[in-house]
């Protein structure tokens, strides 16, 4: 897919993607629990992943496997209405509040990996969060 408006967000060369969209749902009773958007620069070999498929259906482990390792994220978390798209996607009605959270990884080179935004469903996902300090600030 051709994105050029997230390829200039992103500072990223390219403005093709690999597009992965998927809704993952509750084994028990099949609700929805989260959507998820990933976008990937579809440069070199994440370019046939649509011809060759994922590695064990893992994203994460077919981009590390072509050599597209993260070494840094960031992200931002916020709570929001789901719009109705969205709602429709989950099965669930428009405004319902989900977690919304956005990730940019890189390599360690500073290039995009992916950036993914996953919709949560709050009752069955949570923030943690840990700090470490080295020394007074």
């Amino acid at each position: 897919a051709s994105e050029p408006a997230l390829a200039a967000e992103l500072g990223c060369a390219t403005d093709r993607f690999l597009a992965l969209d998927r809704v993952r749902r509750f084994a028990e009773d099949g609700t929805a629990v989260s959507l998820e958007r990933s976008r990937v620069p579809a440069v070199g070999a994440v370019a046939d992943i649509p011809r060759t498929g994922l590695r064990e259906n893992s994203l994460n482990r077919t981009l590390i496997a072509l050599g597209r390792v993260p070494h840094s994220s960031e992200g931002t978390v916020s709570v929001r209405g789901l719009s109705a798209e969205d709602a429709t996607l989950l099965g669930r009605a428009p405004g319902e509040p989900f977690l919304h959270l956005s990730q940019v990884y890189r390599a360690a080179d500073a290039s995009l990996v992916e950036r993914v935004v996953s919709l949560l469903d709050p009752a069955h996902f949570e923030l943690h969060v840990r700090s470490t300090s080295g020394g007074t600030p």
